[in-house]
């Protein structure tokens, strides 16, 4: 029998964390598996696997050689993946992570015209203020703004936006314009609730110890902040990219025009991997090329 199939064999066991389990996977009887296992434990000098009438236990080489088999095995998958992708239209489903924020921009139109290209690829699209692990939730793409600290993903800058502070005139008629953002602790603010402390005394709120946080309104979504501003119960701070069609109607007036915020990036965030499906990589390079051309068109 191959080293492929012995390798199989060991993978399968060690996921499914017995013989019985694996051999129901592979369907193949538990004496053949066991017999495969110890015939690669035979060739190695090494034992894999510690046996017992209850349960079986991985030993730590044999844990080192799962990782190798495992990488063996997916590398063959995924060139086999590649040779099917080459011969066939882009199709599938691509699993994308987005903040909520990004629901008040042209953000679907960009997906829009992605789909108009490759109509045979669909979107399961979740929405989520808080970073998502994508490999456990199997993510093909989260939309992020922001440092990212995990150095096992990519993330590709999209586009360049600003963190400001807007109110709605209504609110802005009735309690008068701040001056700066020191006499926020004067005035209604809306405070995004996601986001965390550094960020907020970085900032929005440079002299966080005066800025009492239970005393204003705030919210974990970004749709009922932005509601919230434009009925006029305060002023809210969010990207300037969320608020460009209020902003041109009239019905939210930007402030502290004249102050300078640090700019944030959008980034597409992906999973570094040794193969990247057809789907993934049109979707990537289409983002690329495009995001930031159809993102200015769409918002003048």
């Amino acid at each position: 029998m191959s080293k492929f199939i012995e390798y199989k064999i060991f993978v399968s066991v060690v996921e499914q964390g017995s013989f019985s389990k694996a051999a129901n996977q592979l369907n193949v009887s538990v004496s053949s598996v066991s017999k495969q296992v110890r015939r690669l434990e035979d060739k190695l000098g090494l034992k894999l696997i510690d046996r017992s009438t209850q349960s079986i236990s991985i030993t730590e080489l044999g844990g080192k050689f799962y990782q190798h088999c495992r990488g063996i095995l997916t590398n063959i998958e995924e060139v086999e993946q590649s040779l099917r992708d080459d011969m066939a239209e882009p199709a599938g489903k691509l699993v994308l992570s987005i903040s909520n924020v990004l629901l008040k921009t042209p953000f679907m139109s960009i997906l829009h015209q992605f789909n108009h290209h490759y109509p045979n690829i669909k979107f399961d699209i979740n929405v989520a203020n808080q970073f998502e692990n994508l490999v456990e939730k199997q993510i093909d793409f989260a939309f992020r703004i922001g440092h990212l600290e995990d150095s096992g993903l990519t993330a590709l800058s999209l586009l360049k936006t600003k963190l400001l502070f807007f109110a709605s005139a209504e609110y802005i008629a009735l309690n008068g314009e701040p001056n700066n953002i020191e006499s926020l602790v004067d005035h209604n603010v809306i405070v995004p609730s996601y986001l965390n402390l550094s960020e907020v005394s970085g900032v929005i709120v440079p002299n966080l110890a005066n800025f009492n946080f239970g005393n204003y309104h705030s919210s974990n979504d970004f749709i009922a902040l932005h509601e919230a501003a434009c009925a006029g119960m305060g002023i809210i701070p969010t990207l300037n990219i969320a608020v460009t069609k209020e902003v041109n109607e009239g019905s939210l007036v930007p402030l502290f025009d004249s102050q300078s915020f640090h700019q944030k990036d959008l980034y597409l965030v992906y999973h570094k991997r040794e193969y990247m499906p057809k789907k993934m990589t049109l979707f990537k390079e289409f983002m690329k090329a495009n995001f930031a051309r159809i993102f200015s068109e769409l918002t003048v």
